[in-house]
């Protein structure tokens, strides 16, 4: 073996070496937390309290959860506290979720925040949410023989695409939805005997919680944001001309909107709309002609822009917040105008001019019971 093969041999080695005792440094699965939920309450004191899912390794035949909680100074002291209590590194690589206490939302989210988007480990792709009361008390609620899954939580955030009333927020999301004047909403989660469901969706300024809305609220920001996947709308009895109450599927929307500037004072034109099929309608299996799908479409159309106008109202002039993104179409509209009013943009869209229009139509009738049927 010549000496040049010999010098890259032995550096070659030294290479192997390092990467080896690199290996030997990280500590092995059986030492490590599999974290599977993450929630963060702000104390009294601005100290945090997070409680944890863990993957409960012991029980190899069932989805299992372990439940941890610890202390710290700020969201990572108080997770890497833990280890105090199981002598294990936490692995964060398959956290499902993260959820909020609503102090934290009501003393400002940004600090708490921050590790998750900034922390190498941590997964900004995972669905967020905010407790109505504590995060504790939604990951500790009991359900059969243990608590409630963590992948169980972390559908609901999903759980939108089925109802169309429920908004689904991960961790990055809050950052992107705050770009030019915009603001941030996350979905809230609530407690009850051995269930947690959604309760309305929260509205913040800054990071701050300015108020909430419903779930009729909701469906209009999913409309206006363009999230609508599928869900069903009812018509009260009073609105069908005695075909009862009416449902109605909807599996396709839409939604334009045209930003302009007035004189310096911007103004939005809103078309809405979505394609439904007729699913019921319990007057009593009464024959239905042609003219009650019109009749039942201007209703439809009415109910939607209602809905439509009623979270625009809340959150543009009573909250000014800017949750459907308006000021980033008036900037990619028109840059120069919107330098002049970005400044200003919390009283500029409370004066903003929006009209909506909806539509809506029944693409198919579904069957009915009528007398040729059998003949």
């Amino acid at each position: 073996m010549t000496r040049r093969r010999k010098r890259t041999l032995a550096a070659g080695l030294a290479v192997l070496l390092l990467l080896l005792t690199g290996c030997q440094g990280q500590p092995t699965l059986n030492r490590r937390l599999l974290i599977r939920g993450i929630g963060v309450d702000l104390l009294e004191d601005e100290s945090c309290r997070v409680t944890i899912h863990a993957l409960d390794a012991s029980d190899a035949e069932e989805d299992r959860v372990e439940l941890f909680t610890s202390e710290g100074e700020t969201v990572l002291d108080a997770l890497n506290n833990v280890t105090a209590q199981t002598g294990k590194t936490p692995l964060y690589s398959q956290n499902l979720l993260v959820l909020f206490g609503r102090r934290c939302v009501e003393q400002g989210l940004d600090g708490v925040l921050d590790f998750f988007v900034r922390y190498s480990e941590t997964r900004p792709t995972v669905p967020v949410f905010l407790s109505d009361t504590t995060a504790e008390e939604i990951l500790r609620v009991e359900k059969g023989e243990g608590y409630v899954l963590t992948q169980d939580l972390a559908a609901l955030s999903q759980s939108g695409n089925l109802n169309a009333k429920a908004v689904c927020v991960r961790v990055l999301d809050l950052i992107n939805q705050r770009a030019a004047g915009g603001s941030a909403y996350l979905p809230i989660l609530q407690a009850g005997e051995g269930e947690v469901r959604h309760c309305g969706t929260a509205v913040l300024r800054n990071g701050v919680l300015a108020g909430e809305l419903n779930a009729e609220q909701t469906r209009g920001l999913l409309f206006l944001t363009k999230q609508i996947t599928w869900g069903t709308e009812v018509l009260d009895a009073g609105e069908t001309g005695g075909a009862g109450r009416v449902t109605v599927t909807f599996f396709r929307s839409g939604c334009e909107i045209e930003p302009a500037f007035s004189e310096g004072t911007p103004s939005f034109r809103i078309r809405v709309g979505y394609a439904a099929n007729l699913s019921s309608a319990d007057g009593g299996g009464k024959p239905l002609g042609e003219e009650y799908y019109g009749l039942f479409e201007r209703a439809l159309e009415r109910k939607l822009q209602r809905q439509v106008e009623d979270v625009l109202q809340t959150c543009l002039q009573e909250l000014q917040c800017d949750v459907f993104r308006f000021g980033r179409r008036l900037q990619q509209a028109d840059p120069e105008a919107w330098r002049a009013i970005e400044e200003d943009w919390p009283e500029q869209m409370a004066q903003a001019a929006c009209t909506v229009e909806a539509e809506v139509e029944i693409r198919r009738v579904g069957q009915e019971l009528t007398p040729d049927i059998g003949r």
